[in-house]
């Protein structure tokens, strides 16, 4: 053997206390057993596949603390799965086609259609109406507070898509420029704002809350030509009314009010945003 892996052949005898109590690994004490054996081809053969499980282990660490970063905490979970079952009840009562399972989709079901691993950005979805005459997007992002950035690149998709209508679920709302941003775009993007703590629960079934039937177009002139009045002769609510935002409705639109009455009838009125 060469000058080098006489070196290595000296260290044979060494044990597992190593010199001056220092402990020597086992799997040095086998690398060396191994050159002494084998020749120093054995020994670098060993000593790369020790290192390529090394890279293998860091890699799969690091994959793994990734992951673990990426997953929310239970209670956050808890909450978006409540967060996105609203957002799927809110759609199917604005006329957009959303399954029954969506809807009815337990805590576990949604951790498992998710592997697991739920992140904000992956809840988002696309839903489109029966005819396919109007398409919305609904948009979780990860971001604690949404600025401009944000609402640039989502603004940018739909155009790409094709797509006029959007709702993007926040955490704390959006920043001044983002308002601005939002403000400038209506003209051309319909872009909803809800809050996650908005969401928790479905206001539409509240025993207090009446029910709500937006009109269209038609339904609308009808109702004009028949009480012979003008819309804006009709009691009004704002636009910021959160059954207003609820239906997503938007000014000139008009809405039946069915409020049940002791007669065991119900007393109608028509508003108008």
């Amino acid at each position: 053997m060469g000058q080098g892996s006489g070196r290595v052949f000296s260290l044979v005898n060494l044990k597992p206390e190593g010199r001056r109590g220092v402990r020597v690994p086992s799997s040095v004490l086998f690398a060396v057993k191994l050159s002494a054996a084998g020749g120093f081809s054995s020994f670098q053969r060993f000593c790369n596949s020790q290192a390529s499980g090394r890279r293998h282990f860091c890699t799969y660490n690091r994959q793994f603390e990734e992951l673990k970063r990426m997953s929310l905490p239970d209670e956050e979970i808890t909450k978006l799965h409540r967060v996105r079952k609203t957002c799927f009840e809110m759609l199917r009562d604005r006329g957009y086609e959303v399954e029954d399972s969506e809807i009815d989709m337990t805590r576990k079901e949604f951790i498992d259609k998710h592997n697991g691993t739920i992140r904000r950005e992956d809840l988002t979805f696309l839903k489109s109406k029966p005819d396919n005459s109007d398409q919305i997007y609904v948009f979780f992002p990860d971001d604690l507070k949404i600025g401009v950035k944000i609402i640039k690149t989502y603004v940018i998709r739909m155009e790409h898509e094709n797509i006029r209508r959007a709702i993007i679920v926040v955490r704390h709302g959006l920043t001044p420029s983002a308002k601005a941003c939002q403000a400038e775009i209506a003209g051309r993007f319909q872009v909803e704002v809800f809050q996650e703590a908005e969401l928790l629960v479905n206001i539409r079934y509240h025993y207090l809350v009446p029910e709500h039937v937006p009109l269209t177009k038609d339904e609308k002139k009808a109702l004009l030509d028949k009480f012979t009045v003008k819309e804006a002769q009709l009691p009004r609510i704002l636009n910021t009314d959160p059954i207003a935002r609820y239906y997503g409705l938007r000014r000139g639109q008009v809405v039946k009010i069915l409020r049940p009455i002791e007669t065991g009838t119900k007393f109608i009125k028509w508003v108008f945003i």
